[in-house]
């Protein structure tokens, strides 16, 4: 109902939120393409990537709106913003779509893109890398297969959904009928309680998250027993740690956002 369709590029600049999930559902029932961006990065930076993805729309969360209504953005008319939830009074959010009639699905093929992730710079700029829904449902298998996922499994969003790594688990254990629980940046005290309470088995991480995650279960009063599986980067000690202290696997991720791969440590 807001002009978007095949092709169409959706751009996200957000903490971490449950909506992401349902923009990435919408966009493939409708063939958009979703460019979800890196807050951390500079104005700049940002416009940049709105101007080089094409981008129709940008769904922003509170914490960035005020950034985008900043002099630097104000040569990008063209781009529809919409809040992530409803909020300013007559501003469409993602939130009011979410009761408006449903469009009926667009017919989408393996080869069509899904998503640009803004990764390595070539000549000093970002460059997209566009995965398509082949990619990711294969990418879901792999990890699937190598993991043992199941519908038993539960996997915390700590690290950005913008970032490849979030994407591939979060995906993965939905893909196999399992749950994701959402929390909106990275607080170790926090992932050990929800882990607890929900019953997590997947974390993803990257240094030093591991070695603050490891310490604050040690020092947490709740279990971390339904931990199965740590997934990224970090040094042995950290691992050994970690294994030792919550009997899960850690596995070593390693590749480029174009192409991953898994590997046991």
């Amino acid at each position: 109902g807001e002009g978007i369709g095949k092709g169409d590029r959706v751009a996200i600049l957000a903490h971490n939120d449950y909506r992401f999930f349902l923009l990435f559902g919408a966009a493939a029932a409708l063939g958009a393409v979703v460019a979800p961006i890196n807050w951390r990065l500079s104005d700049d930076e940002i416009i940049y990537i709105l101007k080089d993805s094409g981008a129709k729309a940008l769904v922003v969360d509170e914490k960035h709106a005020d950034r985008i209504r900043q002099p630097a953005f104000r040569d990008l008319p063209e781009v529809a913003v919409f809040p992530m939830a409803a909020g300013e009074e007559g501003a469409v959010s993602i939130d009011s779509l979410l009761s408006a009639d449903p469009c009926p699905p667009a017919f989408t093929e393996e080869q069509d893109p899904f998503c640009l992730i803004y990764t390595a710079a070539v000549a000093g700029k970002p460059r997209g890398a566009v995965l398509t829904h082949g990619n990711m449902i294969y990418g879901n298998l792999q990890t699937i297969a190598t993991m043992g996922l199941s519908p038993n499994d539960a996997y915390i969003n700590m690290l950005p959904i913008f970032h490849i790594t979030g994407l591939n688990l979060s995906f993965s254990v939905m893909h196999a009928g399992g749950k994701n629980v959402v929390i909106d940046k990275f607080d170790e005290k926090r992932v050990v309680e929800e882990t607890a309470k929900e019953k997590i088995s997947v974390w993803g991480s990257f240094p030093p998250m591991l070695a603050r995650l490891t310490e604050a279960a040690d020092a947490a009063s709740g279990s971390v027993s339904s931990l199965r599986h740590g997934m990224g980067l970090d040094g042995p000690d950290a691992i050994r740690a970690f294994e030792e202290k919550t009997g899960a696997t850690f596995w070593m991720l390693y590749g480029q956002t174009e192409t991953s791969g898994l590997v046991t440590f």
